[in-house]
């Protein structure tokens, strides 16, 4: 994989934005528009002696520049400073009030406060910039495999859920719950079918001005809600490499006989208004493999390590329904959170596990 990228494109000579006035449907199916600025992915810090295997819920960056990440050595969730270095733990295991089973969402407040999700215990702890615990609530969502959630500036979050033990007839959707776990708004409802659980997965993206971004996995159609989940409109890239129609039957990762099945991997927006998405499609290297009933770890290892994939990373001007920039990887690029940062795992020379963290930006 390559650290830095670097691609072409025409300087933008004013702010971008990707607000939409009123309900519409924004189709943006151009080629790259433009040749003269550079999109750069650069490493700003490497976070020291911490084991980060995602997902990317479960690391999140506060605004000066601290670095929450849940390490699965032990299972805690970490601060670490902007050099890198490890500051505090934060909270416990155990179910008491400040403590967890296991964190699957780490989010940032305004206020600097660390708000988590337990995905065991069903609820959300609240924790000062200190590591001191400052409230625990009970959110009414079921245990899961998957959690996509936004904190809103009002203090609601916006929850999306797939759940690995829902009841019969468990709908999944994407929530508003207020400080005190009270469901107020739900929307995007989806009956649970424990053989199609690809079809309720959903990323979440919260907009500065309190609206919504919901964009499901195996399609780029984003949908656009209010800050009250009212349905605005959606932005669809229409593009050749891929589908326009989502998997029918269960999606390949490329393992085997079947080549990986294009996803959506990631959304969000710059401080501009850009709005980037990262997508995973098939390798042109790609050769498939025999299934072995009796795999070992080794050779499984072995296959997952072969040509499967290849990254794109596209930038769009959504007001201007036009392409930017574009750049394509021949591996992860790393696990993406926040405003274009990401996570890669690394070793030292003596094999101790760190956690590269990279930026990537729209240089003009």
């Amino acid at each position: 994989m390559r650290v830095t990228t670097v691609l072409m494109m025409a300087a933008a000579t004013t702010a971008l934005g990707c607000n939409m006035a009123g309900d519409q449907d924004v189709g943006i199916g151009s080629e790259v528009s433009c040749p003269s600025c550079s999109i750069v992915i650069n490493t700003v810090v490497t976070l020291e002696h911490v084991f980060f295997t995602g997902p990317s819920t479960a690391i999140a960056r506060d605004s000066i520049g601290m670095f929450y990440v849940v390490d699965r050595t032990d299972g805690l969730l970490k601060a670490f400073g902007s050099d890198g270095r490890l500051v505090r733990s934060i909270g416990r295991h155990g179910g008491g009030p400040g403590e967890y089973e296991m964190v699957r969402n780490i989010l940032v407040a305004r206020d600097g406060s660390i708000q988590v999700l337990d995905m065991v215990l069903g609820r959300r702890s609240v924790f000062g910039r200190d590591g001191e615990v400052v409230s625990t609530t009970r959110v009414p969502l079921p245990p899961a495999f998957s959690h996509s959630a936004v904190l809103r500036s009002d203090g609601q979050l916006a929850i999306s859920a797939v759940s690995t033990a829902a009841a019969a007839g468990w709908v999944n959707a994407v929530q508003l719950i207020d400080a005190e776990g009270n469901v107020t708004s739900s929307v995007d409802k989806t009956l649970f079918d424990r053989n199609a659980q690809w079809r309720q997965e959903r990323l979440l993206w919260g907009r500065q001005n309190g609206e919504l971004l919901v964009a499901r996995p195996y399609s780029l159609t984003i949908d656009v809600y209010t800050s009250d989940l009212t349905k605005k409109g959606s932005i669809t890239r229409v593009a050749d490499w891929f589908p326009s129609r989502e998997p029918e039957g269960e999606p390949s990762d490329g393992l085997f006989d079947e080549p990986l099945t294009p996803r959506l991997m990631a959304i969000w927006e710059d401080g501009r208004g850009l709005l980037w998405f990262e997508v995973v499609v098939p390798s042109p290297s790609w050769t498939p493999k025999r299934r072995v009933a009796d795999l070992s770890k080794e050779a499984y290892a072995k296959l997952g390590s072969r040509p499967r994939f290849e990254t794109i990373i596209e930038v769009l001007d959504v007001e201007r329904r036009r392409v930017l920039a574009r750049s394509r990887f021949n591996d992860h690029v790393g696990v993406a959170f926040g405003r274009g940062f990401y996570a890669t795992p690394v070793e030292d020379s003596i094999g101790e596990p760190h956690l590269r963290i990279s930026h990537i930006e729209l240089k003009q």
